[in-house]
């Protein structure tokens, strides 16, 4: 895909995305004549742009149809309806599903023409009455007039431009017409507008691109005029075109010209060549021109045969062509594109990423401090080698590693803010998807997005999008009533979902909540158990909380009846994964009667992470600061023992401690130290401790995801290269602690009653 296509694959989405936000805001305003303006423009440049490359006739044809709708929209011949909405997003949703494919392809797919003719065709179904191509039928009045075959008498009623055909065109139409009675024959007079090329209008290839063309001829519709006084960038072009095809066909193809065109729709015998009158030179002229429109036809790869005239051109239809060249035909030039189909090559995924001026100067100006800094090195190494004084140069070193480390860390911020971009680009897509299913479902639904300015890192961001999109789904299908259900519970017939994001530190959090009516514990319990995903002990002992965690087990479905929306126990599963792959983690909370929360919580980027070094059994560990709430010194004697769960007292809040060495699988025995290191996280909302050896050191590191055999632990998050070359294991905390209170039936841990006073910490 070249770089220009790139960039209207980049330019379209957006101006797609846009219309379709606008047209969400007219359901809601239909006379809204600035959201109609809104729309009409972003469609208007969807087709402009795409009318500038090649084999994007069924694109350009589709957004050139819709852009005459809205116009007329606009000048109020007929008014929004609901019908013409889905109509128009039906179109975005095929304009969209082309952009993904020429993103992947750089080529539209083989079925684009019919498919863009498919809504064509209804969307010149909704325009008015009055819009239909008018025909002059001089059928009757050929009949009329026409002689005899014999007669060398052109009939009288045609214009002259279409008495000036070629007859070998003329001969052609006539032959089409006897094979199918339904065909019929039209002569077309195209004059595009002036301003047809600015608008991104190709009106050869709209000519090219007509049903049934027989051929055409190109002249200009003024005589041109100097090189000083031309202007190269307005069409002076007129089209005299022959055609047979049904008369429904013809009315289509020519939708979006039919105020440029003048149409006649001739009878067969109106075209009847006149006899031989006895001159051999007419005759060989004649025969001369038959034989070079059938050389055209017979030829599919070689330039075409000169045509008669200087601004005469033939187009054979494609079905006709021989897959030979003729005896002696010179080799075809063969032209470096890649066909249109669905064989083209797939493109390289090298997806582009925009940044703000602003982020590129700052990153400019951090590029000249360090030249500077840089530039002081070798002055420096010419001192030491010349033995000016050590403890000066002591000095000024450490001066220059600390600007330099200044401005790598600048550098550092500066390359993770362009990185960084708002939630909003996956937030817009969904009240179009709140809206389809809704109406689908029959419910009564509002959106309400919330924060769509927290920034995240890209990748963290795409990769959210589908999740995102399922737990939306989840909200409408299984959380939300009915209208009727919702009434009968005493709550508004409306329901409601949040979308929300919110900075927290280095870490974002986004959430998925409905009113609906919760999920309830003791029938996810039952039906974990009926698709032996838990045993009858489990079920018995679980917590409700832990209960609420079943619903991310693979093969898991509250559904009883499988639809296109749920019930084939896909997709909680896939959206834990998804969420574990950026680094982030799931949190469940429901209550019956009230509604359903999913909370997400992701790193604000997975290029670089800042995580504390901690020693466990000798060997080196990273715990993610975004983690950690505090770390603690506490003497032996501060910890405690709570219905087998170890605990400590710390500013009046119980917390619950797990060892790290034990956490590992490691023997865990307690060190001989007096004191111990606590690292007091908050995970899931719970605070809890755990135990290591000793606390190191903060340090920023590249984390990169496990691979290989390693990627089965899931009880580590990553890993990184320190500074001294060793490799560092990044522990997935979350994962680890919830595994051992699942294991000790513990979590969350609860302190009924103490049997003693714990000393405070």
């Amino acid at each position: 895909m070249t770089s220009m296509l790139e960039s209207f694959v980049i330019e379209a989405r957006e101006s797609l995305e846009h219309a379709s936000e606008t047209i969400l805001a007219l359901e809601h305003d239909p006379h809204d004549s600035d959201k109609l303006g809104d729309l009409f423009r972003s469609i208007h440049t969807v087709k402009g742009t795409a009318g500038m490359f090649e084999n994007m006739e069924a694109f350009h044809r589709l957004a050139h149809t819709t852009e005459d709708g809205l116009d007329q929209l606009r000048s109020g011949a007929f008014s929004i309806t609901s019908e013409y909405t889905d109509l128009l997003f039906a179109v975005l949703d095929q304009l969209n599903a082309w952009l993904d494919h020429l993103d992947t392809h750089g080529v539209l797919p083989a079925s684009a023409a019919p498919d863009s003719q498919g809504l064509i065709d209804r969307l010149i179904a909704h325009k008015p009455a009055g819009d239909a191509i008018e025909t002059d039928t001089v059928s009757a009045r050929a009949a009329e007039t026409a002689p005899d075959r014999g007669s060398i008498t052109a009939p009288s009623a045609l214009p002259d431009w279409i008495e000036n055909l070629p007859e070998a065109w003329r001969t052609r139409a006539e032959q089409d017409s006897q094979t199918t009675p339904e065909t019929r024959i039209f002569a077309i007079r195209y004059t595009p507008a002036a301003d047809s090329f600015m608008c991104g209008a190709d009106p050869l290839a709209t000519v090219r691109a007509l049903p049934g063309l027989i051929g055409y001829q190109v002249d200009a519709r003024q005589p041109w005029a100097g090189l000083e006084a031309m202007a190269p960038y307005d069409c002076n072009l007129v089209f005299d075109i022959l055609t047979s095809a049904e008369r429904d066909v013809v009315k289509t193809a020519l939708a979006e010209i039919t105020a440029q065109c003048e149409v006649n729709e001739i009878a067969p015998e109106a075209l009847v060549p006149p006899e031989q009158a006895g001159d051999d030179e007419d005759a060989l002229e004649a025969l001369f021109d038959a034989l070079s429109a059938d050389f055209a036809d017979n030829d599919p790869q070689s330039e075409p045969a000169p045509p008669a005239s200087p601004n005469q051109a033939d187009a054979p239809e494609a079905d006709e062509l021989p897959t030979e060249r003729p005896a002696g035909a010179p080799e075809p030039e063969r032209r470096p594109q890649t066909p249109p189909g669905e064989d083209a090559k797939p493109q390289a995924d090298n997806k582009p990423l925009r940044v703000e001026q602003h982020r590129i100067d700052e990153l400019m100006t951090l590029a000249g401090e360090l030249i500077v800094a840089k530039n002081a090195l070798p002055f420096l190494a010419k001192r030491i080698g010349d033995g000016d004084d050590r403890d000066e140069l002591v000095r000024e070193l450490k001066a220059n590693q600390a600007d330099l480390d200044r401005i790598a860390d600048r550098i550092q911020s500066a390359v993770m803010s362009a990185r960084m971009v708002p939630v909003s680009s996956i937030f817009q897509r969904f009240p179009r998807l709140v809206r389809d299913i809704s109406r689908k479902l029959e419910k009564d639904v509002e959106l309400v997005m919330e924060g769509e300015n927290t920034e995240a890192d890209k990748n963290i961001i795409a990769g959210l999008a589908d999740p995102l999109i399922h737990l939306v789904r989840n909200s409408l299908d299984h959380g939300l009533e009915t209208p009727a259900e919702r009434r009968a519970a005493g709550k508004p017939g409306t329901g409601r979902i949040v979308l929300r994001a919110k900075a927290l530190d280095d870490q974002v959090l986004i959430e998925v909540g409905d009113d609906g009516g919760g999920i309830d514990p003791a029938r996810i319990k039952q039906k974990a158990f009926d698709k032996d995903l838990i045993d009858a002990q489990t079920r018995d002992s679980i917590s409700d909380q832990d209960a609420l965690q079943l619903v991310l087990l693979a093969g898991f479905s509250t559904a009883d009846n499988v639809s296109d929306l749920s019930g084939r126990g896909v997709g909680m599963d896939a959206v834990k994964s998804a969420v574990n792959n950026v680094g982030g983690h799931l949190l469940i909370e429901s209550e019956i009667g009230v509604g359903t929360t999913m909370r997400i919580l992701l790193p604000m980027s997975m290029a670089v992470a800042r995580v504390l070094l901690v020693d466990i059994d000798g060997q080196r560990y990273g715990v993610p600061m975004s983690l950690i709430r505090e770390t603690v010194r506490l003497h032996r004697d501060k910890f405690d023992r709570v219905k087998h769960n170890e605990v400590i007292l710390l500013r009046d809040q119980l917390i619950s401690i797990h060892r790290g060495r034990a956490l590992l699988g490691l023997d865990d025995a307690a060190p001989n130290a007096s004191e111990q290191a606590v690292l007091i996280l908050e995970i899931d909302n719970q605070t809890v401790g755990v135990v290591v050896d000793e606390f190191l050191q903060s340090v920023d590191i590249v984390q990169k995801p496990m691979a290989g055999v390693m990627a089965q632990y899931d009880i580590y998050a990553g890993s990184a290269l320190t500074g001294d070359g060793q490799v560092l294991l990044v522990l997935n905390l979350p994962t680890m602690l919830r595994r051992a209170s699942q294991a000790a039936e513990t979590l969350p841990a609860v302190c009924e009653s103490t049997p003693r006073v714990i000393q405070e910490a």
